[in-house]
């Protein structure tokens, strides 16, 4: 299967997989891998992982999901929920069997974390915008209220 539809909705095209037959890079932090342990344990979905078959071996190896791999690993799985990608020359396997696709601990504490964070807040604050947008004004709409001399409920033109 080529990678675009897998990447998108890895779910769709899961198969179950034993895990001695996945290879996986060791490059994670223990605090993600204890976290997808302790939902794994609350019987939490957290997807399909995504790797990458061999060209010649039945032998995979995860492109993304290296967290998840090791949680599950950790917990004695012996099959894991996967989305395979074809490689028919190699070269992805080989790369993701060294770690390319896996991105540093710090990486992903220091940077990718924050901006999963500041992206999860910036959804809230919307949805509360989109639910009472008067409110989420705050100071601003007050202001203009006092200085048009209106004590009346502020209108959407107010908004502008």
């Amino acid at each position: 299967m080529a990678p675009f539809p897998i990447f998108l909705n890895p779910d769709k095209y899961a198969v179950r997989i034993p895990v001695k037959k996945i290879v996986a890079d060791r490059k994670v932090s223990e605090e993600g891998v204890e976290r997808y342990k302790r939902l794994y344990k609350d019987k939490v979905d957290v997807g399909a992982i995504i790797v990458v078959r061999h060209p010649k071996k039945d032998l995979y190896a995860v492109l993304d999901g290296h967290h998840r791999f090791w949680a599950l690993k950790e917990l004695g799985a012996k099959t894991i929920k996967c989305a395979v990608i074809q490689d028919y020359y190699g070269l992805t396997f080989l790369m993701a069997k060294r770690g390319f696709y896996q991105p540093a601990p710090e990486f992903t504490k220091h940077l990718r974390v924050p901006i999963l964070s500041w992206g999860e807040g910036l959804l809230t604050y919307l949805e509360a915008f989109k639910k009472d947008p008067f409110s989420m004004l705050g100071e601003r709409l007050q202001r203009k209220r006092k200085k048009k001399g209106r004590e009346k409920e502020p209108s959407e033109d107010d908004l502008i």
